[in-house]
């Protein structure tokens, strides 16, 4: 998977399309442990509106935009991507490493 930046005033079609060609990638990384081992959508939203109500109307455009079933949703949220994203450079070492 490569990355790739886009430009919109605001959450849109290239977001929506953008979002669509990455999502097999993205729920393959979300559930290789498991979709039990993730937040719901319900948790998920519960912990931005608490940790980050100033996100909750992004998170809700971008919900909606995403479209399908909750677990886009919930991966949306991030509210335990800092967590993965942690464990994930532990597990690679530093930098000067690779």
């Amino acid at each position: 998977m490569y990355w790739r930046a886009i430009s919109e005033d605001t959450p849109g079609p290239k977001w929506a399309g953008l979002f669509r060609e990455y999502w097999p990638d993205y729920r393959a990384w979300w559930l290789k442990e498991g979709e039990t081992s993730r937040p719901t959508y319900a948790t998920s939203a519960r912990a931005l509106k608490t940790h980050m109500p100033e996100m909750v109307p992004l998170y809700d455009q971008l919900c909606e935009l995403a479209g399908g079933p909750t677990t886009p949703r919930a991966f949306s949220a991030f509210t335990h991507h800092r967590r993965i994203l942690r464990d994930a450079v532990r597990q690679s070492g530093p930098a000067s490493s690779r």
